[in-house]
């Protein structure tokens, strides 16, 4: 490199030196305030330049600076999301002086130069693919090795996804039914004062990222009109949220909405009911034929939308005709013996017909004989049950007929005891014409039909010839603060449980005093102190974009421990959020009071 040296006596030079090596120059006129020499080769760096003349030095110290050529080496990550803000270190050489960086030539913002050899950046938005990442410094420019690929994080069933956190956590927040939620306000951990914070995009997204945000964290996503969500403690780089409207008249999805719907479609069964003799009534009581005519459910825990009429029950013999869904189903009748004086009904056979293919507004004739004998008593082991001052105080035990691809049937009868064998009458036997049904049990310890209770389910059960044991039961949680009826106080709710079966997660619903939720909050199974975040001062956002997530008076907190195997905290979809995919689950509900201060952080 060509350089200059300025200065007073520069003729006669006999070296010149860049840190201790020679320059190669021509000599200069006598009266030369000017020398023009040519620098060694060297690392970059500054160094000393010495010049020396009749044995005497002259020093300049860092006089010179060494300039690396302009090259990047790599970066990480290598991957970020399409809302852009992912915070990237870039390695390489040369980074001086204002410096610049691109993706597929959109400028990137908040660059940093951490030294020579490294920087950061933050990503700008970009579509899914591949951008080409450049640095400019000095008037150079470099590429790196390798593109950038932006992906969408989104997923379509929601919940958590991707790897760990390793400095970015991607956000999308959509209304509950698909559509984006922009200008959600969306923050890390449970600190009004975090730096990690920030308004969703039009697509609903943000990413929140930094060198600290590593390992698992506490997300909450709120937004003006809908309901909140809390995460705690989840270690996943892809979160998705759905949030529910507030407004009971409008549609989760955002697009107003109604309560008109059209009547479910349905098809007509009908025919003759037969029974194999009237049970006589030993005390002389008022009894007499009955028959009860239903078609199976889709599934254990569907409910037809469809009445199936009056004349589905049949008094004595006769004909039956009842409304059922459309699709495969199994026609069941059970008969039995109707106790007027009671309002009771005991069935004591039932007649079965399968593989009926149902189509809309189509009629079927089908005949049904009552020649099954419920004679069966199952008998269901509860493993750890569960007995408290405010319940759960009994045990019980449902079973269910599955009749694969028709569906599934209730059984008639319920089994409840205080003991740890629970017996359920009038089963059928499996073989027969049902030999490749199954049952499936639902057992556990309740209190009457509400909470606090935990159950439990076994499915594909084949042999009911001895005891059906079920899996242990979750703990039911107990509150500790607030109590029932009181106010809440340093935002936090916590409960104990003392059984030694820990769910895979908790599901914790905050409702208002109508029975509205507000606050949807997730936490790991081990944790038993649910803190609802502060917020930082958002007085600064117009009024409608202003989140108040907090309800005010009497509230509800409703907490679900979900036994849930195959379930990873830190991968899960909203579907793994419904009751019907876990195995069982422990639930209890109590009332609390939240302050009536005006305050998005009400104690």
């Amino acid at each position: 490199t060509k350089v200059t040296l300025e200065g007073e006596g520069l003729a006669d030079i006999d070296r010149v030196l860049f840190d201790g090596l020679p320059a190669s120059f021509e000599p200069s006129p006598s009266d030369a305030s000017m020398l023009e020499v040519t620098t060694p080769a060297h690392t970059a760096g500054s160094v000393d330049v010495e010049v020396v003349r009749n044995g005497i030095e002259t020093r300049h110290q860092n006089g010179f600076t060494y300039e690396a050529p302009l090259e990047i080496w790599g970066y990480t990550p290598a991957r970020g999301a399409i809302a852009g803000g992912t915070y990237v270190e870039v390695r390489g050489r040369g980074f001086a002086g204002e410096i610049g960086v691109e993706l597929d030539g959109e400028s990137s913002r908040k660059v940093r130069r951490i030294d020579r050899n490294n920087l950061y950046f933050y990503t700008p938005p970009h579509e899914p693919g591949s951008a080409p990442l450049t640095v400019e410094a000095r008037g150079e420019t470099a590429r790196a090795p390798y593109p950038y690929e932006y992906f969408e994080p989104a997923s379509r069933y929601g919940g958590a996804s991707g790897g760990s956190v390793r400095g970015s956590i991607n956000v999308t927040v959509l209304a509950r039914g698909g559509g984006p939620i922009s200008d959600a306000f969306v923050m890390l951990s449970t600190r009004a004062d975090t730096s990690q914070s920030g308004m969703t995009n039009q697509r609903g997204q943000i990413t929140l990222s930094g060198p600290d945000v590593r390992g698992p964290q506490t997300i909450t996503a709120v937004a003006k009109g809908y309901t909140s969500t809390t995460l705690r403690e989840v270690d996943a780089e892809n979160i998705t949220l759905f949030l529910r409207k507030k407004d009971p008249n409008q549609s989760d999805g955002g697009g107003g909405g109604g309560s008109d719907r059209d009547p479910p479609p349905y098809g007509v069964i009908e025919g003759d009911v037969t029974a194999p003799g009237k049970a006589r009534d030993p005390d002389g009581n008022v009894g007499f034929e009955a028959a009860m005519v239903r078609t199976t459910r889709e599934s254990r825990t569907s409910r037809s939308p469809i009445e199936p009429g009056d004349q589905s029950v049949v008094l004595g013999t006769g004909g039956y005709r009842l409304r059922s869904r459309i699709g495969n189903v199994a026609v069941v009748a059970l008969c039995g013996d109707y106790d007027e004086s009671t309002d009771t009904f005991t069935p004591k056979f039932m007649g079965v017909k399968r593989y009926l293919q149902v189509a809309e507004g189509e009629s079927y004739e089908v005949d049904l004989a009552c020649d099954i004998p419920l004679d069966q008593t199952l008998d269901v082991k509860i493993a750890n049950p569960i007995f408290a001052p405010d319940g759960p105080n009994i045990n019980r035990a449902e079973v269910y007929w599955n009749f694969g691809f028709a569906g599934v049937f209730p059984s008639p009868t319920t089994g409840r005891d205080v003991g740890s064998i629970v017996e359920v009458p009038r089963q059928p036997a499996l073989d027969g014409p049902l030999s490749d049904v199954t049952m499936t049990i639902v057992g556990g310890s309740f209190t009457g039909e509400g909470s606090p209770s935990s159950q439990t389910t076994v499915e594909d059960v084949e042999d009911i010839s001895g005891p059906v044991a079920l899996h242990p039961l979750v703990d039911v949680p107990e509150p500790i603060q607030p109590m029932p009826g009181e106010q809440l106080r340093d935002r936090e709710l916590r409960f104990q449980v003392a059984g030694p079966k820990e769910p895979a997660f908790y599901s914790i619903y905050l409702l208002n005093e109508e029975g509205r939720r507000f606050w949807h909050y997730l936490m790991p199974g081990h944790e038993n102190v649910v803190e609802l975040p502060r917020f930082p001062d958002l007085s600064h956002l117009p009024e409608d974009k202003r989140p108040n997530p907090v309800a005010r008076g009497r509230a509800f907190v409703l907490i679900l421990g979900a036994d849930a195997p195959g379930v990873t905290y830190n991968q899960w979809s909203y579907r793994d959020l419904s009751l019907s995919e876990w195995r069982g689950y422990a639930m209890t509900r109590w009332g609390f009071r939240i302050s009536d201060n005006s305050s998005p952080n009400p104690e």
